[in-house]
């Protein structure tokens, strides 16, 4: 992949996700936030993609920084967390192997259908659980973050 084609896919997931913010009827100051999101979660997704040579890799690690970002951006700037990152997801939905799963079902071709359905699958459990876990330890990281900070406040202070 050429670097221009990298910024022109990062410039394109940018104006994906303010299209769908826009669309959803998120608040105006959150549209350069979410595609700001959409287009920096493109970064670890292209990375994991390539190295473990597998776009389900990169598929989990591109909704972890999503998933991530909109985590800290929401206690940053005060807006709900999920106005964030429905439409940060947009360039992980998988879209277009349901429209395959749907046509191959309307065409009666049984082994299409089955082989769109298990990507079908495989793709929503790769953003499911990759969100599932990163939003269940994301609170205990920060605890424990916020811990240490506390304990050397109070080292300083004595």
């Amino acid at each position: 992949m050429s670097f221009l084609h990298f910024i022109l896919n990062l410039i394109l997931i940018f104006c994906a996700s303010v299209g769908f913010a826009m669309a959803v009827q998120a608040p105006n100051r959150s549209l350069l936030i979410t595609g700001t999101i959409g287009a920096v979660s493109y970064i670890p997704n292209i990375i994991a993609a390539t190295l473990a040579d597998d776009l389900y890799y990169g598929i989990v690690f591109g909704v972890a920084s999503v998933t991530t970002l909109c985590f800290f951006a929401a206690r940053m700037y005060h807006i709900p967390a999920f106005i964030l990152l429905v439409p940060g997801l947009v360039p992980y939905f998988p879209g277009q192997k349901m429209y395959q799963m749907i046509m191959s079902l309307f065409q009666q071709d049984v082994d299409q259908f089955i082989e769109n359905t298990s990507g079908f699958v495989e793709t929503s459990l790769c953003i499911y659980g990759s969100m599932l876990i990163v939003n269940l330890a994301l609170p205990f990281i920060v605890s424990f973050f916020k811990k240490i900070k506390q304990k050397q406040a109070k080292n300083i202070a004595d």
